[in-house]
């Protein structure tokens, strides 16, 4: 009967109708993997999860449980920083934050906690996007399958493994900071979400001179936005904003003990190595400006050449290797250094990527070797910071789709000539 229907039909018809069937063939075979890639991710991200809740450690959701419990004793009346949890966690950030947090307070902690992993999930995905996209953009492909193996890699890191283990805010924090820096559209919307996320949390501040000089209008924005939180905390907050501002961040008071491994900044490693706390932030302010100096630099390099993902990273390095206390779901834009395209040699940007996930997902510290080995691998995400703020090669292009205008989130047109820095 098929053959039938052929019977006096013109050849060329024929042939073209062979060819729609074989397309359609090959397009469902995209599809379909598309589809996998996207249940494994979802199936790791599921494995975190379970992993957080069935944990033994009396510590899962903690820091969820610090930000529900402070609105809840704002709400009957007291003081937001006099708050202590069980186990003696204060609230250690701005009053805004509190403001922030009060939609969890109107919910028992339960339905905080499932509102909660549904804010995760979200920004994990708007991370890893544009991830995605920078990988496909170095590599001039259009892969839909890209996506959600970043996704998935997220999944897996000790970053978020952190973030989703403890309900931190972080992973909202980084989605922000991702957005505004990555963004190619809505500059304003970009930078009010950075500037409340700063009023939120602190740590966006660092990214605050880059911006400056590679998005003007998105740095204004969120500048007015941060201060508009500020005073909002004011207003609304008025005894607790002065004691924050005036009292609480500048003794730094909250951190905790920050010898411990899972602070990986300058100031951590030298504690461990048992140097007196006077000496280490002696040395710290020593190496404060030139260190800043030069990845400011080799940002602002990357962000030139059209590599916006690469200057994010370098920029965000640089805050982890600086500030007092650098945990483990402060390190998501280390991770993000998978995504930095190093080499033009496929063997070689497999090593690195691979390098890069392997030390911001398994606990190297675990593995007891010997002598200077163990340090080494006790301090490994450090040492990745380091060479990545430093030292990881920016490559740049004579000609090519890394070139093109169009690819860079301000048009910004890159150097015509091929060099490492």
């Amino acid at each position: 009967m098929l053959e039938s229907a052929h019977i006096g039909r013109p050849l060329h018809a024929q042939v073209l109708d062979q060819t729609k069937s074989s397309e359609c063939c090959v397009s469902e075979r995209p599809s379909r993997l598309v589809l996998a890639a996207w249940m494994a991710a979802c199936l790791t991200l599921g494995a975190q999860y379970i992993a957080a809740v069935r944990s033994p450690s009396p510590d899962h959701f903690a820091d969820l449980h610090v930000y529900w419990g402070a609105v809840q004793q704002v709400l009957s009346g007291s003081g937001l920083y006099d708050y202590a949890a069980s186990n003696g966690d204060p609230f250690t950030y701005p009053p805004f934050a509190a403001i922030v947090f009060l939609p969890l307070g109107l919910l028992n902690e339960t339905a905080a906690q499932w509102v909660w992993c549904l804010g995760e999930v979200c920004a994990l995905v708007v991370i890893s996007w544009y991830a995605a996209a920078e990988v496909n953009r170095e590599n001039n492909w259009s892969s839909p399958l890209v996506w959600p193996a970043a996704t998935a890699a997220l999944a897996l890191s000790a970053p978020v493994a952190s973030n989703i283990h403890f309900g931190q805010v972080s992973l909202m924090v980084s989605a922000a900071t991702v957005t505004a820096v990555l963004g190619r559209r809505g500059r304003g919307g970009r930078g009010v979400a950075l500037g409340l996320a700063a009023g939120t949390k602190l740590t966006p501040l660092a990214l605050w001179p880059f911006l400056i000089k590679t998005q003007l209008r998105v740095a204004a924005v969120a500048t007015a936005s941060f201060c508009a939180t500020v005073i909002l905390g004011m207003v609304l907050l008025p005894d607790q904003s002065s004691r924050y501002w005036l009292h609480l961040l500048p003794k730094g008071a909250g951190y905790g003990d920050i010898s411990k491994a899972g602070n990986q900044s300058l100031m951590g490693v030298m504690l461990r190595q048992h140097i007196a706390p006077e000496v280490s932030t002696q040395v710290v302010a020593a190496v404060a400006i030139p260190l800043l100096l030069w990845a400011f630099r080799r940002a602002l390099r990357a962000y030139r050449e059209g590599k916006p993902l690469v200057g994010y990273v370098i920029m965000s390095g640089a805050a982890v290797l600086l500030s007092p206390v650098s945990w483990t779901h402060h390190q998501i834009p280390l991770i993000l250094a998978a995504a930095w395209q190093v080499s033009s040699r496929r063997t070689v940007q497999l090593c690195f990527s691979s390098l890069v996930f392997l030390v911001m997902t398994v606990n190297l510290s675990a593995l007891h070797i010997f002598g200077m080995l163990d340090i080494l691998l006790d301090e490994s995400r450090f040492l990745l910071c380091l060479a990545l703020t430093v030292l990881v090669p920016i490559r740049t292009y004579r000609s090519g789709h890394a070139n093109d205008s169009s690819n860079h989130p301000d048009g910004v047109r890159s150097a015509s000539r091929f060099v490492h820095n």
